[in-house]
C-alpha cells in the first residue's frame, strides 16, 4: 500500500478576499494619517502601494498597507535611523 493519490490542483485561491480600502477609509483605520498625506505620497513615490481601480480611483490593499508600514520602523529621531 502507497501514499493515498491526490487529486491535482487545477487553481489555487486565496484563502480570504483582499480589504481593500479608498484613501479615506484607510485614515479612518490609522491615527494621524490625512487624505493629503497620502496623495502626497503617490506623488513623491515613498508611500505604501497602492492600486488604481479606474482613471481616477485609488484604492489601498490593508495587508500591503501593514507590511509597508512594518518597513518604515525606526530606533531613531534622525532620519536615517542612525546617530551622526
Amino acid at each position: 500500500m502507497g501514499a493515498p493519490k491526490l487529486a491535482p490542483v487545477t487553481s489555487i485561491t486565496p484563502t480570504s478576499s483582499p480589504i481593500l480600502l479608498s484613501p479615506v477609509e484607510l485614515c479612518e483605520r490609522v491615527p494621524g494619517l490625512t487624505v493629503a498625506a497620502l496623495k502626497e505620497q503617490r506623488k513623491r513615490g515613498d508611500g505604501p502601494p497602492y492600486m488604481k481601480a479606474n482613471a481616477r480611483a485609488v484604492v489601498y490593499d490593508w495587508t500591503d498597507y501593514l507590511e509597508w508600514l512594518s518597513s518604515t520602523k525606526r530606533t531613531s529621531t534622525d532620519r536615517f535611523g542612525e546617530r551622526s
